[in-house]
């Protein structure tokens, strides 16, 4: 599937205007431009706040990821908590794909 540039723009346009996306670009603004006197800044100071502030999201994500996977290998396995393990023993050859 081919996608033009303008509606990919268009799209992280539409995404940027999210509820989950708007309420975190004051502290993105405020984070990268930090408190200056004279209001300004260098451009090297911003691209490395931009770039510890892109790694530190990708970090947290990661770890979520990471988490939810080993919680659902846990109990794929066979888990020791055995109200989870029922439920899921119980649930076993009712769903239709």
């Amino acid at each position: 599937m081919n996608v033009s540039i303008g509606l990919a723009f268009l799209g992280g346009l539409v995404s940027f205007f999210s509820p989950c996306v708007l309420p975190v670009v004051p502290a993105y603004f405020s984070f990268l431009v930090g408190t200056s006197i004279d209001g300004q800044i260098s451009r090297r100071v911003l691209i490395i706040r931009s770039l510890f502030f892109v790694l530190g999201f990708s970090a947290i994500f990661v770890l979520l990821g990471v988490s939810a996977s080993a919680a659902g290998q846990l109990i794929g396995d066979g888990c020791p908590f055995s109200p989870l393990c029922s439920a899921r023993r119980k649930g076993r050859g009712r769903l239709v794909a």
